[in-house]
Formats: C-alpha cells, sequence, structure tokens
C-alpha cells in the first residue's frame, strides 16, 4: 500500500539522519532520543499493524489496544533513547561526546527514566480502566503492568551508579521489561 511505503521511506530517512554525515543527528540528544522513540516506538507498532492487517487484506482502525501499544511504546522508546548511553559515561565525557547521561550524571538520568517509565505503566492502568469494555483484558492489563511496574522499581534499587557493570545491567533491564511488555501485549 502506499501508505507502507511512506512509513517505511519515513522510517529510512530517520535512519539516514540519524547516522549519517552531516546530519548525524545521535550527536544530539534532543534529536536522537526524537528519532528513536518516533522509529521504535510509532512507525515500527503502527507500521507493522498497518502492513499485517493489508497482507491480511483487512480493513485498517485504530482499535483500543494498537492505540495503546504506539502511544505506550513512544514514552517506552524515549526511555531507551534517554538511557541508552548510559553505561558510556566515562568514554562520552573523556571525548566531549554531549549525550544527556553524560550531562545528567548516572544517578539523576536513572532517577527521570526510572519515573518517565512509571508514569507510562501508570498509563496503561489508566488507559486499561477508560478502555470501552470488552476492548482489552483490563485485569491483565493493569496486573501485568503493575508486576512490570515493581520489576522496575526493582531494578532501579539494585543499581549503584558509581560501577559500570551495574549500570550495564539496569539498562539491560530496561530492555527486558521492553521484550516484556511485546509478550503482555499478547495476553490483551
Amino acid at each position: 500500500s502506499p501508505l507502507i511505503f511512506v512509513l517505511y521511506s519515513f522510517g529510512n530517512l530517520l535512519g539516514v539522519l540519524y547516522s549519517v554525515p552531516p546530519f548525524r543527528w545521535k550527536n544530539n540528544p534532543v534529536l536522537a532520543a526524537l528519532s528513536i522513540s518516533c522509529a521504535r516506538g510509532f512507525l515500527l507498532n503502527f507500521g507493522v499493524y498497518h502492513a499485517t492487517m493489508a497482507a491480511l487484506g483487512l480493513p485498517f482502525h485504530w482499535s483500543p489496544p494498537i492505540t495503546f501499544l504506539a502511544v505506550f511504546m513512544m514514552v517506552f522508546a524515549t526511555v531507551i533513547a534517554l538511557s541508552k548511553d548510559l553505561p558510556d559515561i566515562e568514554g562520552d565525557r573523556k571525548f566531549k561526546v554531549n549525550t544527556f547521561a553524560s550531562r545528567m550524571g548516572p544517578t539523576a538520568l536513572s532517577n527521570f527514566v526510572t519515573s518517565l517509565l512509571f508514569a507510562d505503566y501508570i498509563f496503561a492502568a489508566v488507559f486499561a480502566l477508560a478502555s470501552p469494555a470488552g476492548a482489552m483484558r483490563s485485569s491483565v492489563m493493569i496486573a501485568g503492568h503493575a508486576v512490570l511496574a515493581a520489576v522496575l522499581l526493582f531494578e532501579r534499587q539494585r543499581l549503584d551508579p558509581d560501577d559500570v557493570g551495574s549500570i550495564k545491567e539496569f539498562y539491560k533491564g530496561i530492555w527486558r521489561l521492553f521484550y516484556s511488555e511485546y509478550a503482555l501485549f499478547l495476553c490483551l
């Protein structure tokens, strides 16, 4: 479909702007975060859903579950974009690479991304409660996100911001939560 081509082209454009000189958006923390959250959060989820519907010959419509996934994962992708440089703060500072992690430091940034992701989990519960009856399994959505929020808080509590190994584990924990979201989505 023409829309799939446009989405694919836009994703490729974001990749070029992110990586290729003279643009190299990855060198600007704001532009890097925006491009990552757009590509991984919105384009990936909306695009795959739209392509699947088109391949099956079904009309596209914004259902509550796909609306939730697109919005929720945009915020989650922002968390990933902001925290991706946590494991390399020392190198970024040494070579004067301007990132949110090198500006804020591991404690402030990990507190910020934890708060942002926790707010996203609260959004999930509110979305479940506000959705039309039968649109999704609200009890599964609320309970699942409460468990994921508890895991997030546990991961943050374990973090030693002065230990690179601990910072790497925290970042890996964010990715485990990210992929857990897709497993939970299958249950909705």
